[in-house]
């Protein structure tokens, strides 16, 4: 018989795909990024509108993931096959009970940050507000590369846990360069990371999950988010924030 530790996921795989309806976004979410009251103005709104669609024209929706077998948890997550060290009680809470670490970047590409520069320098609210735009894109992005690794992990047998990224809790920026080199992300979706830790092009994102046999509660709202008590949007009841 085939145990689970026998079965794996995708070990290493890269894409690099258009955004298309599997993004639907509302207005209401570009709002709160902008903190802005929903329908405050029509010239505003209708500007949602066109940046909504110059986003879904100059994005791609590029990623990359790939595993990584825990060797040790303490002092720091190391791994078998990696020079990776993740320092921090944070992350080490976050995939207690997994063996097998899944890195991941996402990225929408060159394009749409040279769309919010050119903006920013031409027109401040169209850039301001596409940038919000491109924003909940990536989120979207990130939320579907889950789900899509997920799914491939319940089929198999394992559990996935929520996503964590470089600078939540105590996980600091620093790690950034590893993951990246890794996942050999510039090769695979040109992404690649400043001297001050930056991802660059902007609106990219790197993150962690555990993959492991156990279920995980997955907490949600605005309880789970390492931003909680400090959070505009939290302060302001806000249902659905714009982390």
């Amino acid at each position: 018989m085939m145990k689970k530790s026998d079965v794996q996921l995708s070990l290493f795989f890269s894409a690099d795909e258009p955004i298309d309806e599997r993004f639907p976004l509302k207005k209401e979410e570009i709002y709160r990024y902008m903190r802005f009251r929903v329908g405050v103005d029509r010239k505003i709104d209708r500007m949602i509108d066109e940046c909504l669609e110059e986003v879904r024209e100059y994005s791609r929706f590029k990623y990359v993931y790939r595993t990584g077998e825990i060797d040790s948890l303490q002092p720091d997550i190391t791994f078998t096959e990696s020079s990776i060290r993740l320092p921090g009680n944070s992350i080490r809470k976050h995939v207690r009970g997994a063996r097998t670490l899944i890195f991941f970047a996402v990225s929408l590409g060159v394009e749409i940050h040279r769309r919010i520069d050119y903006h920013g320098k031409t027109d401040l609210l169209r850039g301001f507000i596409l940038d919000a735009c491109a924003t909940a894109f990536v989120e979207a992005c990130c939320d579907e590369l889950h789900e899509q690794i997920r799914a491939e992990a319940e089929e198999k047998g394992f559990y996935l846990t929520s996503r964590f990224s470089p600078g939540y809790g105590d996980l600091p920026l620093s790690v950034q360069p590893s993951i990246l080199s890794y996942l050999n992300a510039f090769r695979r979706i040109g992404l690649y990371v400043s001297d001050s830790f930056i991802l660059l092009p902007r609106k990219s994102v790197t993150g962690i999950m555990g993959l492991g046999e156990e279920k995980k509660e997955i907490k949600s709202g605005c309880t789970a988010c390492r931003m909680f008590g400090s959070c505009p949007f939290s302060r302001e009841g806000e249902i659905d924030c714009a982390q």
